[in-house]
């Protein structure tokens, strides 16, 4: 099933009013880091769309805490920048979800891997998404695996960075559960490519909710892309 443009954009037109009612992350004291509160939070980390670099702005990122456990959506170039702005942990990182493999969503996945790896993580970091996800990852531990194995000489590693991720290409429906939240993935028609094309047929776009334990409903649409979003982070959460 999916969702057309004209409710995308009614979604997202919601999530932007709702985040005008809420505090900007960066407003937190400087002793608090991102995941110091329990409850339900959702951040902004990045709301820059489109492929090309713009000074003072972040790609495509965003940032769900629930109960101190860290949920990445969408990985755009800056993303670990605005987390280390933050105070994020990086070891907490569990779970990174991509709703489309168009580069401001993606572009910042290897420097976020990278960084989670070099806190000396040893347990599995998952990588969910559309199909394109687990080729992606693959191709970005290529890269990382240089690193990890100098790390893992010079005694500062000792796990390989292959065993640390794994990417994961996800179907449509309940992708992924835990204590905090369930996740439902849904096709949307962001991608609508020509008969005979590279892409037809092979590559989908999601949109996904999140059900928290706490019983908010968090759903994360294409907004960042739809809709000209403030500059920097926001930060709402549940009263």
């Amino acid at each position: 099933m999916k969702f057309p443009r004209r409710q995308f954009l009614h979604l997202a037109a919601g999530a932007a009013a709702s985040s005008a009612v809420f505090p900007s992350a960066w407003g937190q004291s400087n002793n608090e880091g991102a995941s110091s509160k329990k409850g339900t939070r959702v951040i902004t980390l990045g709301t820059k769309n489109g492929p090309f670099p713009e000074a003072g702005r972040a790609q495509s990122s965003n940032l769900l805490v629930v109960n101190a456990s860290e949920y990445i959506i969408d990985a755009g170039d800056g993303v670990t920048r605005r987390l280390a702005r933050l105070r994020a942990n990086f070891r907490n990182i569990d779970n990174i979800f991509i709703t489309h493999p168009h580069s401001d969503h993606t572009g910042g996945l290897g420097a976020l891997m990278t960084a989670i790896y070099d806190t000396n993580r040893t347990n599995l970091v998952n990588i969910y998404g559309p199909p394109g996800t687990a080729a992606s990852v693959q191709g970005l531990l290529q890269f990382l695996m240089v690193s990890s194995e100098i790390r893992i000489s010079d005694g500062t590693s000792t796990v390989p960075a292959s065993k640390v991720f794994s990417g994961q290409d996800a179907g449509v429906g309940t992708i992924f559960r835990d204590a905090n939240v369930t996740v439902t993935a849904v096709e949307n028609s962001h991608f609508h490519f020509p008969l005979g094309s590279p892409g037809y047929g092979k590559y989908k776009s999601y949109a996904y909710r999140f059900d928290a334990a706490d019983s908010l409903r968090a759903t994360l649409v294409l907004a960042t892309l739809l809709l000209n979003l403030p500059k920097g982070p926001i930060c709402w959460s549940p009263s």
